[in-house]
C-alpha cells in the first residue's frame, strides 16, 4: 500500500508478539525488516538507532519502525545483555486466517529486496513520515499491551481476531502519545539550548549528543522552526548578539567577536558586514550617546 491513508484505518495482521533478549553483539548488526516493528522497553538498558531516532530507550518508551528501515538495536554500552518487547506486524491484512501468521526474515542493508516488502505506508497525519517514530506506553496502553502478548502466546480461537483490535487500540494511543504538547517540548528544549549556548562550538552532532536524537533530526528541526540550516541560525544569533555589544557597550571590536562566538577577528568583521552591510566598527559609530541609551 503506498496511497495516502489514515491510521484510523489500520487493521493489523501480527506476525510475532513477544519477549526478546537483545546481547552485546547486536548493538552492531544493522537490520532491515519487511515488516513493522515496535519495540517497547519495560526497563531501561537497550539503544536503538532507527531512522531520526538514536537514544537509550527509558523504561516504558516505545519504538515504532516502519517496513525497509535500516535499524540497530541491543544493550547498552557497558550492558551485556537486555530485554525488550517485539511486536512483528503489517498495519492491513488483519484479522487473516486462523492459523498463525507467518513470521518474516530478518534482512541486511546489503541482502534487502525492496520489491519484497509487505507494504509501505504513508499516513495522511504523518506518522512515521521521519523514518521511525518515538513514543511512550500511557497508562491506558500497558493493558492492551498485556492482552497482545498473551493472546498471541496462548493462541485461543479467534485470537487473530482479537490481537489485530488490540493492536490498533495500542497503536492509536502510541500515536497520540507521542503528539502530545510534552513531545513539542523537545523542540522548544533544541532551540531553547542553541540560544543560550550560541557562542559555544555547536553542530548537529554535539546537539544529538545532548538531546539524544539523530543528527538528521536536530537539522530538520532547527530549520522547520527557524526556516535557516543550524549553522546560518546560530550565526544569526551570534550577528545579533555582537549588534547588542557593539551598539551598548564599550568592549573592543575583537572581544565583541569573542564574546558573540567569532574566534576569528578577521572572519568576524567580513560575515558582519554580510550580515549587516556595516562593518563593526561603523555600526558601532551609529550608536547614540550614552546619555540617551
Amino acid at each position: 500500500m503506498t496511497d495516502r491513508v489514515s491510521i484510523r484505518r489500520i487493521h493489523p495482521l501480527v506476525r510475532h508478539a513477544g519477549n526478546v533478549t537483545l546481547v552485546r553483539g547486536d548493538r552492531e548488526r544493522t537490520r532491515v525488516a519487511y515488516d513493522h516493528r515496535v519495540f517497547i522497553a519495560s526497563v531501561p538498558g537497550a539503544e536503538i538507532t532507527a531512522g531520526y531516532l538514536s537514544l537509550a530507550l527509558g523504561a516504558g518508551e516505545a519504538v515504532v519502525i516502519p517496513a525497509g528501515t535500516p535499524y540497530r538495536i541491543g544493550p547498552a554500552k557497558g550492558e551485556e545483555s537486555s530485554r525488550i518487547v517485539s511486536i512483528n506486524f503489517d498495519f492491513f491484512g488483519g484479522p487473516g486466517e486462523e492459523n498463525a501468521p507467518t513470521a518474516l526474515p530478518l534482512a541486511t542493508p546489503e541482502s534487502f529486496d525492496p520489491e519484497s516488502l509487505r507494504e509501505r505506508v504513508n499516513f495522511e497525519e504523518g506518522f512515521l513520515s521521519e523514518g521511525a517514530e518515538l513514543s511512550r506506553v500511557t497508562e491506558e496502553a500497558s493493558p492492551l499491551l498485556d492482552a497482545i502478548l498473551r493472546e498471541f502466546s496462548f493462541g485461543e480461537i479467534c485470537y487473530t481476531a482479537s490481537i489485530s483490535g488490540l493492536l490498533t487500540a495500542f497503536l492509536c494511543l502510541l500515536y497520540r502519545a507521542a503528539r502530545e504538547p510534552a513531545r513539542a517540548g523537545v523542540r522548544r528544549e533544541i532551540l531553547s539550548h542553541i540560544a543560550a549556548h550560541f557562542s559555544e562550538p555547536l553542530s548537529a552532532h554535539s546537539l544529538a549528543g545532548q538531546f539524544h536524537y539523530h543528527p538528521n533530526y536536530i537539522s530538520a528541526v532547527v530549520k522547520e522552526q527557524t526556516g535557516l540550516p543550524l549553522h546560518q541560525y546560530v550565526l544569526r544569533l551570534r550577528v545579533r548578539r555582537a549588534s547588542e555589544l557593539l551598539l551598548y557597550t564599550d568592549l573592543p571590536v575583537e572581544e565583541v567577536g569573542r564574546q558573540a562566538g567569532f574566534e576569528d577577528p578577521a572572519y568576524f568583521s567580513q560575515y558582519f558586514r554580510r550580515a549587516t552591510g556595516f562593518l563593526p566598527t561603523a555600526l558601532r559609530s551609529q550608536r547614540a550617546p550614552k546619555e540617551r541609551l
